[in-house]
């Protein structure tokens, strides 16, 4: 696997207006793509976990900033329990164990159903995700890491960053393992 730049991806982000850093470790290749749809599709959680612990290798802490604490992006209740599990999640345990912050479930919530976002285009993902996440309690000044497995338009990310935010959040990074090489992104 061959790693990004390790630039700032906040440029790449579709509304970004709540997110302060964005880091992605790869571009999506054929292996990655093979992990993660085993991760989420083929009840490979301990991939999660693993890919994790590579993704706080590539990706320092220090690269970020002090990180308060880890939140996945989470699943809806139905996607979680035809899965089994939030590959997230897994990917944010694994990268805890790096980066000794504590990884947090409770706080945002996907308080609807969407559909998968695949196949849609960047304004149709934002529309898609809108409105879609939930926060249950005040951030107070805290600095959140959110993760996710792939950044394609930066949608389902920038939408739980702009509810954090909006919860008292003080800054807001997202972390993901593969985005897609720029000339391959969905307008």
């Amino acid at each position: 696997m061959q790693p990004t730049k390790f630039g700032n991806w906040v440029q790449n982000v579709t509304n970004n207006n709540y997110l302060d850093d964005m880091r992605s470790a790869w571009f999506y290749n054929d292996i990655l793509h093979n992990l993660i749809h085993s991760l989420k599709y083929n009840d490979r959680a301990n991939f999660g976990f693993d890919l994790g612990v590579l993704l706080g290798e590539e990706i320092l802490e220090d690269e970020i900033g002090d990180i308060d604490m880890i939140i996945p992006v989470p699943l809806h209740w139905l996607k979680k329990r035809e899965r089994g599990y939030n590959q997230a999640f897994w990917l944010a345990k694994g990268l805890a164990s790096i980066y000794a912050v504590p990884v947090d479930t409770s706080i945002i919530k996907r308080t609807r159903y969407t559909v998968s976002q695949t196949m849609l285009g960047s304004t149709e993902r934002m529309v898609n995700l809108d409105g879609a996440f939930a926060i249950n309690k005040s951030l107070d000044n805290q600095h959140i890491l959110l993760v996710d497995d792939v950044l394609t338009t930066g949608s389902t990310i920038s939408n739980c960053a702009k509810v954090l935010r909006e919860n008292g959040a003080a800054r807001v990074s997202g972390i993901t393992c593969t985005t897609p090489r720029e000339d391959f992104r969905n307008d």
